[in-house]
């Protein structure tokens, strides 16, 4: 299971959004001098602003621990990797099969690539498998089990 620390920026009735620090790709040192680390400073990689359910009852300001299941994030990288990649291939085998030109069915290629991202938006968009779960608030020092605070 894939977790982040994350701060809650923004609490309405039903809904809270939480924004986690982007990282480098490998995140797994403090170092400044690998290439990974001076590509993330070259983009200036910005906090991600999540949506979620707050069926937790947190507040501005508060930390949780968000996280997605391991076969989620698998299923997540086949549709933005292979439905994209298909649509492109399908349109640009289609227009070679009518007969257009190479200049013709690459455009036919981004056409169907740009078609295929918008089906992985749109299947993917309002799917609850897909979006973070909240696993723990913190309180304090120290990150605090959902299910023991409920009991409490």
């Amino acid at each position: 299971m894939l977790e982040e620390k994350a701060t809650v920026v923004k609490v309405d009735a039903k809904h809270i959004w939480v924004e986690a620090e982007s990282r480098s790709g490998c995140g797994q040192c403090s170092s400044n001098s690998c290439n990974t680390s001076v590509l993330a400073k070259l983009f200036n990689l910005k906090p991600n602003l999540m949506k979620l359910e707050n069926h937790i009852e947190a507040k501005s300001g508060d930390q949780v621990l968000i996280a997605i299941p391991d076969q989620v994030l698998v299923k997540a990288a086949l549709w933005i990797y292979l439905l994209p990649l298909i649509a492109m291939l399908t349109s640009t085998v289609l227009s070679n099969q009518f007969g257009a030109n190479e200049a013709v069915q690459s455009i036919f290629g981004l056409m169907g690539l740009a078609i295929g991202f918008a089906l992985v938006n749109i299947f993917t968009a309002h799917k609850q498998q897909f979006k973070p779960q909240i696993l723990r608030q913190k309180k304090s020092t120290q990150f605090i089990n959902l299910e023991t605070r409920n009991k409490l």
